[in-house]
């Protein structure tokens, strides 16, 4: 899992979504972004790559022609760009990571950011249209709202409220992930 130090990310939420994915499968998940012919996962929202797929861009390094170690064309692309360009080498293309209503999973905005768009194009369904339920990721935080993100995410707990959702965070039966 690769993010930057401005996103904040709840792992438990990774962990979960990462469950139904094999990590001998190559995948390189994330918020997508098309940028011409190239889709690659915006670094800002955070980048997955399963073992596989570290596996192959490893080899992919020793070919100079695909992936320089320095100069060519590549080397005036971003971090994120660059890195997709050389996965697309190797067959591995970018996923787009979504919950089961479609809404994106690791965000490029800040919660403030989400919450702003969605008063001023659907005011009266803020709560539900913000964020997935499920969100791995928020970007561009200042220290100061990591805290504040800790704290809503981790300790909060309004007195008296019943949480009957219907998210049950177990693992697969016959999985050994914890």
């Amino acid at each position: 899992f690769l993010a930057y130090p401005t996103t904040f990310a709840i792992i438990e939420n990774l962990k979960y979504f990462l469950l139904k994915k094999d990590p001998a499968q190559p995948f390189y998940i994330g918020h997508t972004v098309k940028s011409g012919d190239l889709e690659y996962v915006d670094g800002e929202g955070g980048i997955v790559l399963s073992i596989e797929s570290l596996r192959r861009l490893s080899r992919i390094f020793e070919d100079p022609d695909k992936c320089p170690e320095q100069g060519g064309m590549i080397w005036k692309l971003s971090e994120d760009k660059q890195l997709a360009v050389c996965l697309k080498y190797t067959g591995v293309i970018a996923e787009n990571a979504e919950d089961s209503e479609g809404k994106d999973v690791f965000n490029t905005k800040s919660v403030n950011a989400l919450i702003k768009e969605a008063m001023a194009s659907h005011p009266e369904q803020v709560a539900d249209g913000c964020c997935s339920d499920t969100a791995i990721t928020f970007s561009g935080l200042a220290p100061n709202h990591m805290h504040v993100m800790m704290y809503g995410a981790y300790r909060l707990r309004p007195y008296g409220h019943t949480y009957s959702d219907a998210l049950v965070f177990l693992p697969p039966a016959g999985s050994d992930n914890d």
